[in-house]
């Protein structure tokens, strides 16, 4: 009789909480941009996480990056990381990475703007003479920093690197 009872109630049990309802969090976005908010509150800050089948990266205020470059992923203009498909002439695979081309890992210099180029990914950052950090242009620290600490750089990461800049904790260039 026990082992009836128990098993009646466990799928009872069960039962309810597969009915109940799923529920995922909220997009929200105010003047600086979009972040993710979980059903208990929380949000992510400094990692990938996928949403409703798509992988966003959220910087360490918890915004998603978007229109540019993380590492070997690019992030379109929802935040959502691209697959299979040609950005800026780069080709990304179905895993969402860059795709090296073996003919252009050539190092080269482009004597007119004197920008190194290791596989054609010279990309542009923002200095600040200031702090000696380096951000992508769209970081949201840039909008904050003042104009006269701005020096517009186009080159690779380890370039900006061996000018004595380190890379920005938010926008992670």
């Amino acid at each position: 009789m026990k082992k009836k009872l128990y098993l009646a109630l466990s799928t009872i049990a069960l039962s309810t909480v597969l009915i109940m309802p799923t529920f995922a969090g909220t997009w929200k976005q105010d003047d600086i941009g979009w972040w993710y908010e979980r059903d208990d509150k929380s949000f992510p800050k400094s990692n990938w996480e996928q949403v409703d089948g798509s992988w966003y990266y959220f910087n360490e205020q918890g915004y998603i990056l978007s229109n540019q470059w993380f590492g070997n992923y690019y992030l379109g203009p929802t935040g959502a990381m691209l697959t299979n498909t040609t950005i800026e002439g780069y080709q990304i695979g179905a895993d969402g990475a860059y795709i090296p081309n073996n003919t252009s890992t050539a190092v080269s210099t482009n004597t007119s703007t004197d920008t190194t180029v290791v596989n054609n990914r010279a990309t542009d950052y923002i200095l600040n003479k200031n702090t000696h950090v380096f951000h992508y242009s769209s970081c949201t620290s840039v909008k904050k920093m003042s104009e006269r600490n701005k020096i517009p750089f186009s080159g690779t990461r380890e370039e900006a690197i061996s000018k004595n800049y380190r890379p920005c904790q938010i926008c992670n260039p």
